[in-house]
């Protein structure tokens, strides 16, 4: 049986984990925003997230990129939705393929660190 301190940490943990990376520390936003940057995330999802990317028309496959600035777009996207589909790919998620993955190129801690750069650029979500 668990102590109640245990129960403690837990909800901490959870309650902490839930926190919006945007609410977050702006050096993780910036490391972000370079790592988005670095990693030639632009060149489908356009430097502001708003899917303007120029290598979409190069596409073999069409892809339609979703405005991260857009409210109603992004309503419900969780950090962890982000954390995912940045670390696994799209089609691990049940996504499109095109969105790569990048567990085996990044840290964790890069990955937290796109999520805030991609959280920050998105509007506020209503709880």
């Amino acid at each position: 049986m668990r102590s109640p301190r245990s129960f403690g940490h837990a909800a901490l943990a959870a309650l902490l984990a839930a926190t919006p990376a945007h609410a977050g520390d702006p050096a993780q936003v910036e490391q972000g925003r370079e790592i988005f940057k670095d990693e030639g995330c632009p060149q489908c999802h356009g430097f502001g997230g708003k899917g303007d990317g120029y290598l979409l028309g190069m596409l073999k496959e069409p892809v339609k990129m979703h405005d991260w600035t857009d409210a109603a777009t992004v309503q419900g996207w969780t950090d962890e939705y982000l954390f995912d589909i940045t670390k696994k790919g799209g089609e691990a998620i049940g996504k499109n393929k095109v969105m790569l993955k990048y567990g085996n190129k990044l840290t964790d801690e890069q990955l937290r660190a796109v999520t805030a750069y991609a959280r920050s650029v998105m509007p506020k979500q209503e709880p």
